[in-house]
């Protein structure tokens, strides 16, 4: 159930093309307790966060974006108690986007042209995302014994199973039915995940109209979907060379002719932390059976990259080159999020993605006798 039991670190990625004027215009029917709204989008990977003040109901953004932007709106208020919930999701664009609610901006209405697509998106997905928080709700409210009850688990990953396979199913028919709207790559994000499957989101990619995939979005997607197939199931994995705690350069085909796991994670990265005693336990089971691990770190600092070793107690090779997101490994092999690793047989092929927990040992028991 990765939704719900294996959180990710998640590192987003933005595009972008020409400059485009944008103006929010907003009116709200009951604002006395409101006096200021907030914009909030990305610009090259940074976010920027406008503010406008709210005159009898009325507040106003205007600016420029190089493309299509989602981004978030949420008002300042003169009680103490913040709504935190309270935030809506939308698309500035080229043009006049309208926003009319009554003291709320997760209940405010949104139009543009693309924002009325987005808003058709939510609808049909809302069934299902009812259902979802739901189940959330319940995994999140059960005990530490049912967490642990295998029966329990397997009813609720279930559940979860098949509601993330009725949410493909609309997000690819709002696709096929609306193959020139920019939400589509939203759609793509959200079918693919933390780690796209090549042969699930080229042909979707593809049935998207010509203009769209000219777009400068379009050719950065392609290129996504290029570098994927580099580092796919069946692909020799790509060398690198990387220096370990001590400065040493380790290189990666250095470890052909065994089994050797790529395991992408970070001291920061609080699901990389717990999903590390499963990637141990399977070290000590097959590291004297042609196995070993080779460990990319994503962080940005030695010292707390050593703590966690050490805490974690990780008897295997450990690379960084302590540039976060920007680590020259992650980059080549499209890591966006983590923990992630790959699998690779001793001829340096990638075997499988993404093992967590019994689904390593369980390949591993597969391929080594």
């Amino acid at each position: 159930m990765k939704k719900i039991i294996t959180p990710l670190c998640l590192l987003l990625s933005f595009f972008a093309v020409a400059q485009q004027a944008y103006q929010v215009k907003g009116k709200l029917t009951k604002a006395d307790q409101i006096e200021k709204a907030f914009l909030a989008y990305m610009v090259e990977g940074k976010q920027k966060i406008d503010t406008a003040v709210v005159v009898n109901g009325a507040f106003q953004f205007s600016g420029t974006v190089t493309s299509p932007k989602q981004a978030r709106l949420a008002f300042g208020r003169k009680e103490k108690a913040a709504r935190n919930n309270d935030v809506a999701m939308f698309y500035i664009e080229k043009g006049v986007v309208t926003i009319n609610g009554v003291d709320s901006a997760k209940t405010a209405v949104i139009s543009s042209p693309l924002n009325d697509d987005y808003t058709k998106l939510k609808n049909l997905l809302k069934p299902v995302s009812v259902q979802q928080e739901a189940l959330m709700k319940e995994y999140q409210a059960a005990t530490p014994e049912q967490k642990k009850d295998e029966v329990f688990m397997a009813k609720i990953e279930a559940r979860d199973e098949e509601l993330s396979k009725q949410e493909k199913m609309i997000l690819k028919s709002f696709l096929q039915q609306n193959k020139s709207s920019f939400v589509n790559f939203f759609v793509l994000s959200q079918i693919g995940g933390y780690a796209p499957d090549v042969a699930e989101i080229e042909p979707l990619f593809q049935s998207l109209s010509s203009s769209l995939k000219s777009t400068t979005e379009g050719k950065e997607f392609a290129e996504k979907i290029a570098s994927l197939k580099a580092v796919g199931v069946g692909a020799i994995a790509p060398d690198f060379t990387q220096n370990d705690t001590k400065g040493n350069p380790v290189k990666l085909s250095s470890f052909r002719g065994k089994y050797i796991l790529v395991d992408f994670w970070a001291s920061w990265c609080g699901p990389c932390r717990r999903e590390n005693p499963a990637v141990l336990e399977a070290y000590n089971q097959f590291k004297d059976k042609n196995f070993t691990i080779l460990g990319v770190s994503l962080d940005n600092a030695q010292a707390n990259w050593e703590k966690a070793i050490e805490a974690d107690k990780l008897a295997w090779t450990q690379v960084s080159d302590l540039r976060g997101w920007q680590n020259e490994v992650a980059v080549l092999y499209g890591v966006q999020s983590i923990p992630q690793n790959f699998l690779l047989d001793p001829n340096g092929k990638i075997l499988a993605k993404n093992l967590r927990g019994e689904e390593l040992k369980s390949k591993l028991n597969e391929l080594i006798k």
